[in-house]
């Protein structure tokens, strides 16, 4: 399961709950993301989608059903579009717009038929925002924004009192060196692997 921008695999906890007793459950913090180290590069799609690929090497998964939400979304339609679906046994997209930020070359018409959730002013006002004084509440409601019904007040890793960061189980993290799996800790090693666990992928 892949998260949406600026989250973390925090937020599959209930799906983990849910489908853990029958289906083994992978989770992981995208690079940039939660537990995941914060390189100053790595950033394009195309790079997460092979942060991907290097999962599913790692776990020698030759074939898994995916899920994205939002960017997680994005992802995998990056992954399709430069390996192919031969290791994809079902594909869910959840809450991915048609597009991000309707950019200005567009006509008018066009950037109002895009599907667009904002114009690049408001995706700018918005990054400034999360990035001020003000921007765990911004992010709060912005992520509260993509959701119906009133949740409990506990319920999300956005949750007053709740560090938006994860403890790196159960899941994966991204590691920007090469590193083993050594518990909780990415270290340098002898092998290719690039990704660490605290304890256990979530089945």
């Amino acid at each position: 399961m892949l998260h949406g921008w600026g989250q973390t695999q925090a937020m599959f906890a209930h799906q983990l709950t849910g489908l853990g007793a029958r289906r083994r459950v992978v989770t992981y913090d995208q690079r940039g993301h939660g537990v995941s180290d914060k390189p100053h590069h790595g950033y394009r799609i195309a790079r997460l989608a092979q942060d991907l690929v290097e999962l599913l090497d790692h776990l020698g998964l030759d074939r898994a059903d995916l899920l994205g939400w939002s960017m997680g979304a994005s992802v995998l339609w990056s992954h399709i579009d430069t390996h192919g679906t031969g290791r994809i046994g079902r594909l869910v997209l959840v809450d991915q717009p048609a597009a991000v930020a309707a950019v200005p070359w567009m006509p008018a018409q066009e950037q109002a038929g895009s599907g667009a959730i904002f114009d690049v002013g408001g995706l700018l006002d918005l990054a400034g925002s999360l990035a001020g004084p003000d921007g765990d509440t911004v992010r709060e409601a912005f992520v509260r924004s993509m959701f119906s019904g009133t949740p409990p007040t506990t319920s999300g890793p956005w949750s007053p009192g709740r560090s938006p960061t994860p403890p790196p189980t159960p899941g994966y993290r991204c590691c920007s060196t090469t590193a083993h799996r050594t518990g909780a800790t990415c270290s340098p090693g002898s092998t290719s692997r690039r990704w660490c666990s605290g304890a256990r992928a979530a089945t």
